[in-house]
């Protein structure tokens, strides 16, 4: 039986590769694929494969929702944007994350710097951005 065509699309180094409304285009498909995936509200419930380990779905959204909304950040920083951050759901993912992530032992396996410390008080995007060792 002959391989499945593979479906992920290889990202280039700035100013390598395709143009920017190539690699623009590629993220459609992917991102279709992702939303029919997580459409389905019994996949918060199974138990999902992810490059860390076997975690339940729900919990593997909280993840995924981490790093995008974390590395959303570093792109809106790095661009002078600032996002209209959805606090409700910055507060639920810094509840799992903290759970997930411990404040010690960072470096090595756990690959984020030290938890940089905020006023309880701050936004709440720069709170979940200082656990994973983010400056905000």
């Amino acid at each position: 039986m002959a391989a499945a065509p593979s479906t992920h699309t290889s990202v280039q180094p700035s100013g390598s590769g395709p143009p920017t409304r190539t690699r623009a285009a590629a993220w459609v498909p992917g991102a279709r694929e992702v939303a029919e995936v997580w459409a389905d509200p019994g996949i918060l419930g199974r138990q999902l494969r992810l490059p860390m380990g076997v975690l339940p779905g729900a919990a593997a959204a909280a993840v995924y929702t981490h790093e995008l909304t974390v590395h959303t950040w570093d792109l809106a920083r790095a661009t002078g944007q600032d996002p209209d951050w959805d606090p409700a759901l910055i507060e639920r993912v810094i509840g799992v994350v903290r759970r997930a992530l411990p404040a010690e032992t960072r470096g090595g396996r756990i690959p984020f710097a030290e938890v940089v410390a905020l006023d309880p008080g701050a936004p709440a995007i720069d709170r979940l951005v200082a656990w994973a060792g983010r400056r905000p």
